[in-house]
């Protein structure tokens, strides 16, 4: 688990760049805009792009090594990100970044998967997963922004990061997994998996739980990446408590993929956290668009935070259970490539919304909150339904 964990540091390879995005912006003023932009948001799209091919992989590739792969990627891309001044080159530096980003966190959902078959242990390791990804964000973030207070250049440095978890994974992970091993073995495992090869993947099942994974998260998103727009908005804050705030949500993060499993275990409570998570995050954003105040605030971002964890432990979990076996891998790509989609598209939501109404960040909040409001109905008729013991 701590190898799996340590490997979280390429999902968060967005914050490595993040805190020297000013200084970046001003060293290249005379470049192009649209690739300025690339720098900081392409990876997510690059790795929405090949994380489902990784997950086709993953069935003819052992996972440790692919997830080796994309570790060597994240190295070379980051490292090398500043080699060059030059923002075409760095546009490619952070291709590669997003393809590393594509190819881990999908391995590592299929690892657990693959190691923890059952329902119970699975939903409490991959709550224990996200609460060590969101504590290695929160690592980064700080670390980044002290390194780019100093030197922005210097960021791309933090990527070594990747050789100490090169060596962790190469010499901490077995070289195949329980249920590769039973594959490989050709035991009475692996004779099962030919007949879950012939079960057809449930595209309807699937299909809502990534719609619910990525309205969620999209929403989750909004206020996280516009915290500093809101608070200056209404005249309540600085930079300084955006970051307290962005902390916060980490923090609550943290708790709610910690207590994820011991929710998860229990059926009846299964069935209704999609209900509850969108709820959740109703009530988030109508504390920031009904109570513009500190407290309203902390509120909302505590909410959110606690809502981030569930979904994406809960979306992770539930979806390598309702699938076959053998097509986990590539169900559980899909899942990241949704997140990634979430993320990339969020901002480009929020400037719709503000453009569309009053040009404030909390009508954008209230509009959001209804939003969330109509998916709790749903969510509701649907996982009441939930068969899944």
């Amino acid at each position: 688990m701590f190898a799996l964990i340590m490997a979280t540091f390429v999902p968060m390879a967005d914050l490595f760049i993040i805190p020297a995005a000013g200084s970046m912006y001003g060293h290249f003023a005379d470049a192009n805009v649209s690739a300025l932009n690339f720098i900081l948001s392409g990876p997510a799209l690059i790795a929405l792009i090949v994380a489902p091919i990784a997950g086709k992989l993953m069935s003819v590739i052992r996972k440790k090594f692919l997830l080796m792969i994309g570790v060597v990627l994240f190295g070379i891309g980051g490292i090398l990100g500043i080699a060059v001044e030059n923002v075409y080159y760095m546009v490619a530096m952070r291709c590669i970044v997003g393809a590393a980003v594509g190819i881990v966190a999908p391995c590592c959902m299929a690892i657990l998967n693959d190691v923890f078959t059952d329902e119970k242990q699975l939903g409490t390791m991959m709550g224990i997963w996200n609460a060590g990804m969101s504590t290695v964000g929160a690592v980064v973030g700080i670390t980044a922004g002290i390194v780019a207070a100093t030197q922005w250049k210097a960021v791309f440095e933090l990527f070594w990061v990747a050789v100490p978890i090169l060596v962790i994974l190469i010499f901490a992970m077995p070289k195949r997994t329980p249920y590769e091993a039973a594959r490989a073995e050709g035991t009475a495992a692996a004779a099962a998996d030919v007949s879950v090869k012939k079960e057809k993947m449930p595209w309807n099942q699937l299909s809502f739980d990534l719609f619910g994974y990525f309205i969620g998260e999209l929403v989750i998103c909004v206020i996280y990446y516009v915290i500093a727009i809101y608070l200056a908005e209404l005249s309540i804050g600085s930079a300084a408590l955006a970051g307290t705030l962005a902390t916060v949500m980490t923090a609550t993060t943290f708790v709610a993929c910690m207590i994820f499993g011991a929710l998860f275990a229990k059926p009846v409570v299964r069935k209704f956290l999609p209900f509850a998570m969108f709820f959740i995050i109703a009530l988030a954003y109508f504390c920031f668009a009904l109570i513009p105040t500190v407290p309203g605030a902390v509120a909302g971002m505590a909410l959110n935070g606690l809502a981030n964890g569930l979904m994406m432990a809960y979306y992770q979990s539930h979806i390598a259970i309702i699938v076959p076996k053998s097509q986990a891998p590539f169900a559980l790509s899909l899942s990241s490539s949704v997140l990634g989609m979430a993320m990339f598209l969020t901002t480009y939501v929020f400037t719709f919304l503000h453009g569309v109404g009053p040009g404030t960040v909390t009508f954008v909040c209230l509009v959001l909150a209804i939003v969330c409001v109509v998916m709790m109905i749903p969510a509701l008729l649907r996982h009441l339904k939930d068969t899944v013991k």
